[in-house]
């Protein structure tokens, strides 16, 4: 499957009845192997940096519920790559608290109205309706990762692996060096190009902006 085809199917396309609501949910999910739990609890003036380059996933949000962490390695800290974090700036449209993801109601959204509105639509559209819906996104990252020859322990952590092979004093010293970490994580980029930040977001209970029009990749 080429680029252009994977992110028309993840969501990009701008027409009436397409998954755009969820694009900047899919592309957030695909960049950090975050469950889907983790993703919805995230929340703005909590959980993301000043300049959203960085995600402390410190909760998830299951049937609209917030629950705690169930390990200590699901407590983590994700860095993005820049081009992402200004997609999600710009997504929450001047908002500076609340879920990063939510309803008009500004509950978080739930994991079935996503798999429902969103990724089951996209799903069916590639004939891929079976397995695991939401983990597709987990395997796809740690895939990129490796395939990138990202150094194996950096992965695990941002993807809550962390265990006894990282002993406590060197899994500090990764949580210390943020700035290598930033610059691991912007050169592994997505693998596939996402629309520019000032695109409409088209997230639930945001006011819509400018749409954008999709680029193909060479």
């Amino acid at each position: 499957m080429s680029r252009l085809e994977t992110h028309q199917h993840w969501g990009w396309k701008e027409s009436p009845g397409n998954c755009c609501h969820y694009k900047v949910l899919f592309a957030l999910l695909s960049e950090t192997g975050l469950r889907i739990g983790e993703a919805h609890g995230l929340k703005l003036d909590e959980h993301l940096s000043g300049n959203f380059s960085t995600i402390r996933v410190r909760q998830s949000a299951w049937r609209r519920s917030v629950q705690a962490q169930k390990t200590d390695n699901a407590a983590r800290e994700i860095d993005i790559t820049s081009f992402l974090a200004a997609l999600l700036k710009a997504s929450v449209g001047g908002r500076a608290s609340g879920f990063l993801f939510q309803s008009e109601s500004g509950r978080p959204l739930t994991q079935r109205n996503v798999l429902r509105d969103g990724l089951g639509k996209i799903r069916r559209d590639m004939n891929m309706e079976d397995g695991k819906a939401f983990h597709s996104f987990r395997r796809f990252r740690t895939a990129h990762l490796r395939k990138s020859r990202v150094p194996w322990d950096l992965p695990r952590l941002w993807l809550g692996h962390a265990n006894k092979d990282v002993t406590d004093r060197y899994a500090e010293q990764l949580k210390e060096d943020v700035e290598w970490r930033k610059e691991v994580a912007e050169n592994a980029g997505l693998w596939f190009k996402l629309p520019r930040a000032e695109s409409s977001v088209g997230l639930p209970g945001l006011p819509q902006q400018k749409k954008s029009k999709l680029k193909k990749v060479p």
